[in-house]
């Protein structure tokens, strides 16, 4: 794709001669001999960057350049100020206004096509960014959908696995010709399984925060209780490593309302 630069400046003799040498290196040039006919045109043709005078009338250089960068379509378009201004106090105000840069006049021609060259390629590789973002912006809302969508997907079947074995369990407790040994199998399974949900309710609940969507469902729960509860659960880990965990947490300590599920997670 051909790079596009628009010159603004009030002198034809100048303007021309850019035009003819800037189209020789192979950029598609567009120009304007006025601030508000430069603006119109970086508003519609959106440029890779502009050479823009300084000395011009009606509407200088410098205000042109607040203007491009104050619109939507025009802020990011790199400014390059062409000027016969030599003084310091010239070029803070050319670089306060916005501009990227500037080159004095009159000025170089290898100068100024070198100038040219690094505008252009910084700014292809800043679209090229930005295009890189947004394709990954849309691939973290894909992997967010099928999260989502294998999440509620494993949900069911563990649903009604764990259903499954609630049934069983009611009917081995009372009649079942099994043995205490499968009791205690069944309930580690129905254990494994409410883990599971569990689990899988932490992925949706990650998404529901990150939407502040969370619903938190407080209400008046033990710590001591919460604490045991989450020891039992890790208890094998840390036998198996040859860890020692004790629950400092007197059974007397007074209750406290929270959200259970979010705090036995913490």
């Amino acid at each position: 794709m051909t790079d596009k630069i628009l010159i603004i400046d009030d002198e034809p003799d100048i303007l021309e001669s850019l035009e003819v040498m800037l189209e020789k290196q192979g950029y598609e040039v567009s120009t304007a001999l006025s601030g508000f006919e430069g603006l119109e045109i970086a508003k519609e043709g959106s440029p890779d960057l502009i050479l823009l005078d300084v000395m011009m009338p009606e509407m200088d250089g410098f205000e042109t350049c607040k203007k491009l960068r104050a619109g939507f379509r025009t802020k990011a378009i790199p400014v390059l100020l062409l000027t016969a201004l030599h003084d310091a106090d010239s070029k803070v105000k050319g670089l306060d206004a916005g501009a990227d840069d500037f080159i004095t006049k009159p000025f170089n021609d290898a100068e100024l096509k070198a100038r040219v060259r690094a505008f252009v390629r910084t700014k292809r590789m800043r679209d090229e960014l930005e295009e890189n973002y947004m394709k990954l912006k849309e691939l973290e809302q894909m992997r967010d959908l099928l999260t989502h969508t294998m999440v509620h997907d494993l949900k069911t079947p563990l649903t009604s696995i764990k259903g499954t074995i609630s049934v069983l369990m009611d009917q081995l407790e009372s009649k079942g010709p099994l043995g205490p040994e499968h009791i205690k199998l069944l309930r580690t399974a129905q254990h494994s399984s409410d883990k599971i949900l569990s689990l899988i309710q932490d992925i949706l609940d990650v998404s529901r925060m990150e939407e502040k969507k969370l619903p938190v469902q407080k209400k008046s729960i033990s710590i001591s209780q919460v604490a045991q509860e989450c020891l039992d659960t890790i208890m094998p880990l840390a036998l198996q490593n040859g860890f020692t965990i004790h629950n400092a947490v007197p059974s007397s300590f007074p209750h406290i309302i929270t959200d259970e599920e979010i705090f036995r997670r913490v």
